[in-house]
């Protein structure tokens, strides 16, 4: 989790704190529901209010907070139509990317991030890394898209995919280390892992049909997971 404290008011000022922030959100350290003041985040990060406002707004349009008059600003709550809707644009944008790099072909230096990004992924794991393991995972995702030239196509899903994210991470938090809630083996994170092996073979071997289908299945996971992880933190959701 970060805390680090934001000494000087840049111009990518707000940009940090609003990185903070959605670290701490995705990383339930601020609990869906929870209440954020203006003035109590710039005290604490050591800021006028303008970059904290700033900040604010961001995840506002990312809908990782909302603002409701007279209320103040809260931590939205975790909506099961947004994960759904989530989910369906990154299947749609992920095949194409996964079909075009598997007629593209891997470089063997493309070849070799993934396979590194793998092996920090498993790092983790034994580490019990749980932040560190949906950012990687993000990072491994990441570069299909730049390997096809296409980077900036996932910024498409950034306005909609905060609750997504913050299913994965109870879903890696929740199904991989506690045994009184281990419903499935196929739900922890040692699966995900073993998903993204397959995956990385069958790019590697340009089998477009068989890289689709498994990246699919990856990530038709969090929707598999959705209801059972809302049974267990119904407080979380709306």
């Amino acid at each position: 989790m970060e805390n680090e404290i934001v000494h000087t008011e840049s111009s990518v000022a707000w940009e940090t704190i609003f990185h903070i922030l959605r670290t701490r959100i995705l990383s339930f350290e601020l609990l869906p529901g929870d209440m954020l003041s203006e003035n109590a985040l710039a005290a604490e990060m050591n800021v006028s209010r303008t970059p904290v406002r700033d900040a604010l707004t961001r995840l506002v349009e990312e809908g990782y907070v909302v603002v409701y008059p007279q209320r103040g600003t809260i931590v939205s709550l975790i909506s099961e139509e947004r994960v759904r809707q989530s989910v369906f644009l990154r299947v749609v944008l992920e095949h194409a990317a996964v079909d075009l790099l598997c007629h593209q072909k891997l470089t063997p230096k493309q070849t070799g991030l993934l396979e590194e990004s793998l092996i920090r992924q498993r790092a983790m794991l034994e580490e019990h890394q749980v932040m560190s393991m949906l950012e990687e995972d993000d990072r491994m995702h990441h570069m299909l898209y730049e390997f096809i030239e296409r980077p900036y196509t996932e910024d498409a899903l950034r306005m909609l995919d905060s609750d997504q994210m913050r299913v994965r991470y109870l879903q890696m938090h929740t199904f991989s280390y506690s045994p009184r809630v281990q419903l499935s083996p196929m739900m922890g994170w040692e699966n995900c892992l073993l998903e993204h092996r397959m995956l990385l073979d069958a790019i590697k071997k340009g089998d477009s049909e068989a890289a689709c289908l498994i990246d699919v299945n990856h990530i038709n996971a969090v929707l598999w997971n959705t209801e059972n992880l809302r049974k267990i933190y119904p407080q979380y959701f709306s």
